[in-house]
């Protein structure tokens, strides 16, 4: 028997996984880049600030957000 299912590890990966691109994620200190978009600091990110994660969560959840209708003609 393997280890016992990880619920809340589960949907951190893949919330994290999901995470295409960002802007802005720096530690605030004058020159400073931006970290680049990996699932691994994408995972860092919504552990250290969990209302990011509930945002992208919010907006993987809704389908609106990725089918477009299609535009009247």
């Amino acid at each position: 028997a393997g280890a016992p299912f990880d619920e809340e590890q589960a949907d951190l990966e893949l919330m994290a996984a999901i995470v295409m691109s960002w802007t802005g994620f720096h530690d605030g200190k004058p020159g400073a880049v931006c970290a680049p978009c990996t699932p691994e600091n994408a995972a860092l990110t919504f552990k250290n600030f969990p209302v990011v994660m509930e945002q992208v969560h919010y907006k993987f959840s809704h389908r609106r957000n990725f089918i477009k209708g299609s535009s009247p003609n």
